[in-house]
């Protein structure tokens, strides 16, 4: 196996680890909170000075792209999609996005781009094999560099504290997420909130899975 292969397999070893750890103790802790549920304090009783103590809120923006569509707009919000859909000819594009996203039949398409129902049908075959192959690229790629560094990782395996907390960083958005619960007020509003807590949780046995990791393909 070449270098570069290696590190490539280590880099998704860890990175598949890691998010095993993340969602193994966010279960772990649910769990504990279902245990000791009948001694716990409901958020709804918690005032907003304690509550502002062991949570905080995150906020995830819902971004789209627009595509016009003989007038209309249509808003994709998969970004892999987006992509793979701008790869398209016009016609193909149109022809797609009418389908799927205007819930339009191919006897309709037809009727106003001009062209038979076959031809319709057709295209719109040949798009979603364009798609699809698009898609599976772009999810490989982006699953490679979504790891972190094979130099970070060796670091923080040693215990380097600067690798470790760029390790931390690397996963904080995928941490926040897990960590995700909802929080009602007085007046009985909910809200989405991070439980910092289990984030601790969540982040001191990230640091103890990366002490404990073998660089070495299994």
């Amino acid at each position: 196996m070449s270098p570069s292969s290696f590190e490539k397999a280590i880099r998704l070893q860890f990175d598949c680890l890691i998010r095993k750890v993340i969602d193994r103790t966010v279960k772990n802790y649910y769990r504990e909170l279902g245990r000791r549920a009948k001694h716990e304090v409901p958020f709804c009783d918690v005032t907003e000075v304690d509550l502002n103590h062991v949570a905080t809120i995150d906020e995830y923006s819902m971004g789209y792209t627009v595509f016009p569509v003989y007038g209309t707009e249509v808003r994709v919000f998969d970004e892999h999609l987006c992509e793979a859909i701008k790869t398209l000819s016009e016609r193909q594009r149109t022809i797609v996005l009418m389908s799927y996203f205007l819930e339009m039949s191919d006897i309709e398409i037809g009727e106003i781009i001009g062209i038979s129902r076959c031809s319709v049908y057709r295209s719109r075959m040949r798009a979603l094999n364009i798609i699809r192959e698009k898609i599976r690229r772009i999810s490989k790629m982006e699953r490679i560099q979504k790891c972190p560094r094979f130099s970070t990782i060796c670091l923080a395996v040693d215990g380097d504290e600067i690798a470790m907390e760029k390790i931390l960083n690397h996963y904080n958005a995928y941490i926040s997420k897990a960590c995700l619960r909802p929080c009602y007020d007085e007046y009985g509003n909910m809200r989405i909130v991070v439980d910092m807590d289990l984030k601790g949780r969540v982040r001191t046995t990230i640091m103890k899975a990366i002490l404990n990791f073998e660089l070495e393909i299994k």
